[in-house]
């Protein structure tokens, strides 16, 4: 007998326990917020926006307790042992019309084994947009999600159905120790819609996606400007510390950004279907910001920052120098570790699959590579606890690289800006002019710059 995907599996307990530490050593930070809108021993449908690939799912199951099966679009199941390897994973593949118009009928079984993982109270998560993209947009949504609630309602009345709205926010989308936010919305209660369906389920189809887009959108960054979007993304970066301020934030931190850019873009949205002019005059200063910054490497918060004086140059000079040696001990042991993961991204145009290559290639590598640090350092020394401490200070030396290339970087921005002084003096009415344009676009008082 076939075992059905939502059984409990201690194989794949196993490989969570693996993945969900690797996890949280590949970001550097998760907020997690609202998860206790997630109902307990009741059939829930998941909704997540999709802007990452696989680490969509992979926060997912990180974060939600108990094994959660999930759908994802058929054509990544062609390969039969990837198949196999994803029924292991508990995902199930759902056809779109782009996967060919005569497989949709296989989508009868599958959601009907979907709806199987809710008779039993299980956890099912599906990306409702259907497909992933880079921009922070809620794209329209598909209906395959409202087809399985609205069935598993109407097959089992009893249950109290939900779809929990779920809000996923990236600091970077492939960047090693990049910071997650990750939001749970209010749970939508599907069996309210069951008596429409019965009647007539496109009415009820449609009443429910305009729901779950609703409350998905409050949980997320959706710029809606479209003939806009750069600008405005461009904006939301380049006016966040002021954001920060103006909501009376004081310290910068993922989740603090996400309500600061929140609020920015909902200002930016409701101008735009306002039909703002205001909008739209930030375009061009917006566009010669953006050019004349990119032409000397600097980003538009560097210019926040005061110039340091030149003792204060010299001292973190000597600093960075003095240190030197421990980062590139740390760069040299674990840069084989990060360039090989590299490799495999080359040839990957979808830059939305990076992160998610990223991480499979150094998880799957990581316990090999290590494993042979510790065998050639066991040739050296015996001791196994020297060894273990040893091998302790080697990971140690990869963080303290890290975390040095990242202060290396902004000290190299703020001496630019030393370097480029007639340039920046340029600039400045600019980006000054762009911040007082934006403050009567928020209807703020004057940012104190």
């Amino acid at each position: 007998m076939k075992r059905k995907i939502h059984q409990w599996s201690l194989l794949y307990y196993i490989v969570w326990l693996y993945v969900y530490l690797s996890h949280k050593l590949f970001y550097k930070r998760i907020i997690v917020k609202g998860l206790e809108n997630v109902p307990m021993n009741s059939p829930v449908i998941l909704a997540p926006n999709h802007q990452n690939a696989f680490m969509d799912a992979l926060l997912i199951a990180c974060t939600v307790s108990g094994q959660t099966v999930f759908m994802a679009r058929a054509d990544v199941f062609q390969n039969k042992w990837l198949a196999k390897i994803f029924r292991f994973l508990k995902i199930m593949p759902v056809y779109r019309m782009r996967d060919g118009f005569e497989n949709l009928d296989k989508n009868n079984a599958l959601f009907e084994e979907a709806i199987d993982v809710l008779e039993n109270k299980k956890k099912l998560c599906l990306m409702p947009e259907g497909t992933h993209g880079d921009k922070h947009i809620l794209k329209p949504l598909v209906k395959g999600i409202f087809r399985i609630a609205l069935s598993a309602a109407e097959k089992f009345p009893e249950l109290s159905h939900v779809i929990v709205p779920i809000g996923i926010e990236y600091s970077n989308y492939s960047a090693f120790r990049s910071q997650v936010v990750i939001q749970f919305g209010k749970p939508i209660q599907v069996n309210s819609y069951s008596g429409i369906y019965k009647s007539n389920p496109p009415k009820a189809i449609n009443l429910l996606r305009d729901q779950l887009s609703l409350e998905m959108k409050k949980l997320m960054i959706h710029i809606d400007c479209i003939d806009l979007y750069e600008t405005v993304d461009y904006l939301r970066i380049f006016y966040r510390p002021f954001g920060i301020r103006k909501l009376g934030y004081f310290k910068k931190n993922p989740w603090h950004e996400f309500l600061a850019d929140k609020w920015f873009t909902d200002i930016c949205n409701l101008q735009y279907n306002m039909n703002s002019a205001q909008l739209y005059d930030l375009k061009e200063d917006v566009s010669m910001l953006h050019y004349k910054l990119d032409v000397l490497k600097l980003k538009p918060e560097t210019l926040l920052k005061k110039l340091p004086g030149f003792f204060k140059i010299i001292f973190y000079s000597l600093l960075f120098i003095i240190l030197f040696p421990f980062f590139l001990t740390g760069y040299l042991i674990n840069i084989g570790l990060v360039s090989f993961s590299k490799v495999f991204t080359k040839n990957i145009e979808d830059t939305q699959f990076h992160g998610s290559v990223k991480f499979t290639v150094t998880s799957l590598l990581f316990p090999f590579y290590y494993g042979l640090l510790w065998f050639v350092i066991s040739l050296f020394i015996h001791n196994f606890l020297y060894q273990l401490l040893f091998l302790t200070g080697i990971a140690i030396t990869g963080e303290f690289a890290y975390l040095y290339y990242v202060k290396l970087k902004g000290f190299v921005q703020v001496i630019k800006m030393k370097i480029y002084r007639a340039e920046i003096n340029i600039i400045f009415p600019l980006w000054k002019s762009l911040i007082n344009k934006t403050d009567n676009l928020c209807n703020c008082p004057p940012s104190n710059i």
